[in-house]
Formats: structure tokens, C-alpha cells, sequence
């Protein structure tokens, strides 16, 4: 059977297909695998970013499988249809396959579709993660910024209270020194004052001590 499908290069030429559809199957599966990660937790973001990127070769096998089917249909069903009893497949069978290969066509340009709008939302989605990340710390630093330069007002504040409060009783007590220094000569000292009083005959009164 392998020697009678070789021989009309129905191998060699056309079911690389099915093992590009095979391949895109796994790879859709890995990529998908790897999308869920990166959701999952945000330790695992960078998997998001990976899983986007895979979205671009998987664009193209899809579009590759598409179009070879497209190309290719009339040909691989040719064969099927010569080989049937080698390939153990009835008319009927080959009938319903054909029916499927427009779907099969379609179906591959819409995952093509589907996988860019991926792409493009996994990348937004990375994004969003990245800057609300980045807005995050921004918050902490201006929080500990904030809460930095309220204890240095407070502290200004404190020291401004301090200050007033040293220069109003360096006032008061320097009021007080200059009146003893200038009153306090009083203290202990006799005086002696004379005064006259006059009497009737216009004499000196006396003399007295304060």
C-alpha cells in the first residue's frame, strides 16, 4: 500500500498536510499551556509574552495547511479515490471527507484569525501587567517619599515649637536680669539724703538718712 501511494507521490507531496496539522495541534496546545501559566500567576508573566510569540509560526502553518489544502484538494482526493481499497476507505467515506475539506479550509483561516487576536491580546495583557506593576512600586516609593517627608515636618514643626519656645524665655529671663542689674544696686546701700525744712526763723530743718 505504502509502495502504491509512494508511487503517485501522494506521500512525498501531500500529507505533509496532515503532519503540519499535527504539528500545529501540539503546538496550539503548548501555547495555550503556557498562556494559562502566565495568567495564573503573575510570577509566570513572562510565559504570556512566550505564548504570544508562538502565536506567529502557528499564523502561518495555519495559513500553510489552508492553502495547501485549497491547492492541493482535487489532487489528494484523486488519489484517495484510486487507492481507496489500499487506503481501506469506501466512496462514501472519501465523499464525506470532501464535504469536510471546505470546513478544514475555513476552520484553519479562522484559527489563523483567532491566533492573531491573541497575539495582539496577549501582548496588551503583558503590557497592562507590566505598567501595573511599575505604577505599583511607583506607589510605594511615593508613599515612603510621603511618609518620609512628614516625619521631616514634624520634626521641623517640633524644632520650630522648641525654638519659639527658648526665645520667649531667653526673653523673659533677660527682661528679669536687666531689671536686678538695674535695681539691685538699691539692695543693702544706705542713702543718705538732706533735706531742709524751714522753720518759722527760715533755718535748716536737719538732716536725715533714707
Amino acid at each position: 500500500m505504502n509502495a502504491a501511494v509512494e508511487e503517485e507521490g501522494f506521500t512525498g507531496e501531500t500529507l505533509y498536510i496532515f503532519d503540519v496539522i499535527v504539528s500545529l495541534g501540539s503546538l496550539l496546545i503548548f501555547s495555550s499551556f503556557l498562556a494559562l501559566c502566565g495568567l495564573c500567576h503573575e510570577s509566570f508573566t513572562l510565559f504570556l509574552l512566550i505564548s504570544s510569540w508562538l502565536c506567529i509560526p502557528i499564523i502561518f502553518a495555519e495559513l500553510a495547511a489552508s492553502i495547501g489544502l485549497a491547492s492541493s484538494e482535487d489532487y489528494i482526493f484523486d488519489t484517495m479515490s484510486r487507492h481507496k481499497a489500499e487506503l481501506n476507505l469506501s466512496d462514501e467515506q472519501i465523499s464525506t471527507l470532501r464535504s469536510w475539506d471546505t470546513f478544514a479550509i475555513v476552520f484553519l483561516l479562522g484559527l489563523a484569525v483567532v491566533e492573531t487576536a491573541k497575539f495582539c491580546i496577549m501582548l496588551k495583557i503583558r503590557k497592562q501587567i507590566s505598567d501595573g506593576r511599575k505604577e505599583y512600586r511607583a506607589a510605594i516609593d511615593l508613599q515612603q517619599e510621603e511618609e518620609e517627608t512628614g516625619s521631616l515636618q514634624a520634626k521641623l514643626l517640633v524644632d520650630e515649637k522648641y525654638s519659639s519656645l527658648r526665645k520667649m524665655y531667653k526673653d523673659r529671663y533677660s527682661f528679669d536680669g536687666n531689671y536686678n542689674n538695674d535695681f539691685g544696686g538699691l539692695e543693702g546701700e544706705e542713702h543718705q539724703i538732706t533735706f531742709e525744712e524751714a522753720d518759722d526763723d527760715g533755718g535748716l530743718g536737719g538732716v536725715g538718712k533714707l
